[in-house]
């Protein structure tokens, strides 16, 4: 028995550690990214931004610059305002400091990059929407994809884009058409009659397709006035027909929404509470974690995979202040649930190490708010 009872306590399980350097350089530091090598942790702070070990030491301080992403393992791009309208481009080294413009001016907007040399800027604050593919060692402007916002890279060097769809703009935030573009081609249509209406699209995790909250085309002439009915879609990368997994109940939410669990499942949040959705249909609540369960009136909430598990930060909509951070196994069994008072936990998973990094506000009535960065690790 005693035998059994050590091997017990010595298990691995998941633990929520405080990064204790990290908390005590700034109140306010919320986790962006990770390295693509996952040894270093990109913040946003209070004044700028603070690269971070994984142990909570401060590797570098950034006072100026924005929309920083991760290069490769030791280096970041950033901007840096010029006037209302133009940014420089920049090169960090996060080993030594040292910064490099590169390139032209560029107008106003934000770096994404996969962390393997592959990086887009994506053109904000105009009408007319605007990628540009950046050669992350020169500057060089490589290519131009007017019309389209960029969503994600896929793991061999592509990106996925989507070309606003007007038409259904007063009913969801960032309606349109997905597309598909690879350097020297031009973008080719997903899921032929589908409009994304979500927040996200996620790739899967053989990185062969990607799932959306979309509606199809014809629009209703007379659409209810919470918009088109949507629904949940895996959309082969391949140009194949898109598969219709299951109705999707709710227009609100956060983002991401909806992630990928493994190749037949994913993770969603919707207004009455966190679900598994299987490849084959259909929406499984999760025990104890629907709004029901939780006393919540409208559940809003953001879903991420880590190690195979669901991660979930969940809240009340209507007046909520308390958040629960909640980890489910294959089993829809919960084995992490941490409760916070303020806004959603901010997750950024690290997929070198297979953990996350979590940002917990905590905001008391009479106190300032303050935010601290922890480990989500099974070990």
């Amino acid at each position: 028995m005693v035998l059994a009872f050590a091997a017990f306590l010595l298990a691995p399980r998941w633990q929520l550690q405080v990064l204790v350097p990290a908390a005590g350089e700034n109140l306010f530091a919320m986790p962006e990214s990770w390295s693509p090598d996952g040894s270093a942790l990109l913040t946003n702070a209070q004044g700028g931004s603070l690269i971070i070990r994984e142990t909570g030491d401060l590797l570098l301080r950034l006072t100026s610059g924005t929309g920083l992403a991760w290069v490769d393992d030791v280096t970041l791009m950033r901007l840096e305002r010029v006037d209302d309208a133009t940014y420089r481009i920049s090169r960090v080294d996060t080993r030594d400091g040292s910064i490099k413009p590169i390139g032209e001016p560029i107008h106003w907007g934000h770096l994404m990059s996969d962390g393997h040399g592959n990086v887009a800027h994506q053109r904000d604050g105009e009408a007319t929407t605007a990628i540009t593919i950046i050669d992350p060692i020169d500057g060089r402007r490589l290519a131009e994809l007017e019309g389209y916002d960029a969503l994600t890279w896929t793991d061999d060097g592509a990106l996925i884009v989507r070309r606003p769809e007007p038409a259904l703009r007063p009913y969801f935030l960032a309606p349109g058409a997905l597309f598909y573009w690879r350097p020297g081609s031009a973008p080719r249509r997903l899921g032929a009659n589908l409009v994304d209406a979500g927040n996200v699209a996620p790739l899967s995790p053989a990185g062969d397709a990607i799932a959306c909250i979309c509606v199809t085309t014809p629009f209703p002439s007379k659409p209810p006035p919470d918009g088109p009915d949507r629904a949940i879609y895996r959309i082969p990368l391949d140009g194949s027909s898109p598969t219709r997994v299951t109705p999707w109940p709710t227009l609100g939410g956060g983002s991401p929404e909806i992630a990928w669990i493994d190749e037949t499942s994913l993770g969603a949040v919707a207004a009455d509470g966190l679900s598994r959705v299987p490849a084959t249909g259909g929406l499984l609540p999760i025990p104890g974690l629907t709004a029901n369960d939780l006393g919540f009136r409208t559940m809003v909430g953001r879903v991420f995979r880590v190690r195979g598990h669901i991660v979930a930060g969940l809240q009340d909509l209507v007046g909520g202040r308390d958040t629960l951070l909640a980890v489910i196994d294959g089993h829809d069994r919960i084995r992490l649930r941490r409760w916070s008072v303020g806004a959603l936990p901010v997750i950024v998973v690290d997929p070198a190490y297979e953990r996350g990094a979590v940002g917990t506000e905590y905001r008391l009535p009479g106190d300032p708010s303050s935010w601290e960065i922890s480990m989500l690790e099974f070990r």
